[in-house]
């Protein structure tokens, strides 16, 4: 499924907040790749790739599952409502099942840069994208999710932010996941002092420079002419903190 196009996967940001909007424990879709590690259990099909199958609050990308993936948990929507389906609005692709619940809401549908670019897991790229597709958001009406909670996630899904945002937490088995990056390989998350990080850039003699603070997730930049480049949250806390 890696290698297939059909497949998409959601920003981090994106996912985070769906997460938090139902209490999610699971996860279901994509694969070991590029599901997201703040989830303790993440499920597709009849496969577990990592912690149990449980029938818990569930995020879902329907996008990320095969036909098969998606007969097999049609029914279990049926029978519960602590659920939230992320799934592209309009006609089905071509073999996948429409997504039909007795009592299913679409909570909204918008067209945004919330997708991450495909293959990213290849590159380790932090690129969004929209592929020219609007997203639905489905939920039970049984469940009574917090409305500034959906309020924050159409928000969230109507940004244009450029990256994702993954942070360094400790959910799920980002700890496991977190060990095996670069910084995880140097120690980084568990080095108990202050961590700095800088960047810069030179581009037809324009110049930027820009920082980041591991502690906190604070950062900021400064430039010479127009451009600028840095990590996604140096961007991001720029314009929090400036």
């Amino acid at each position: 499924m890696d290698k297939d196009t059909n497949c998409m996967s959601f920003a981090w940001k994106v996912l985070r907040l769906a997460k938090l909007a139902v209490g999610a424990t699971n996860y279901v879709g994509d694969t070991a790749r590029t599901a997201p590690p703040f989830c303790k259990n993440v499920v597709r099909g009849n496969s577990t790739i990592w912690g149990f199958e449980t029938l818990g609050p569930r995020v879902i990308n329907w996008t990320g599952l095969s036909r098969e993936d998606q007969a097999i948990i049609l029914p279990t929507l049926q029978t519960t409502n602590d659920w939230i389906v992320l799934a592209l609005a309009g006609r089905p692709r071509l073999g996948a099942i429409p997504l039909s619940v007795n009592g299913s809401v679409i909570a909204m549908t918008t067209k945004s840069k919330s997708f991450r670019k495909r293959q990213w897991c290849q590159a380790g790229d932090d690129e969004l994208a929209a592929y020219d597709r609007k997203v639905e958001v489905w939920i039970s009406s049984r469940h009574n999710i917090p409305q500034n909670l959906l309020d924050d996630l159409e928000a969230l899904l109507n940004s244009s932010s450029a990256k994702d945002a993954p942070r360094n937490g400790t959910e799920g088995v980002e700890d496991i996941y977190w060990a095996g990056t670069e910084a995880g390989l140097m120690g980084i998350p568990r080095f108990p002092g202050l961590i700095y990080a800088t960047d810069g850039s030179q581009e037809k003699g324009n110049m930027g420079a820009g920082f980041y603070r591991h502690e906190g997730e604070t950062g900021g930049f400064c430039k010479v002419g127009r451009e600028k480049r840095a990590h996604p949250l140096i961007e991001r806390n720029t314009q929090r903190h400036a």
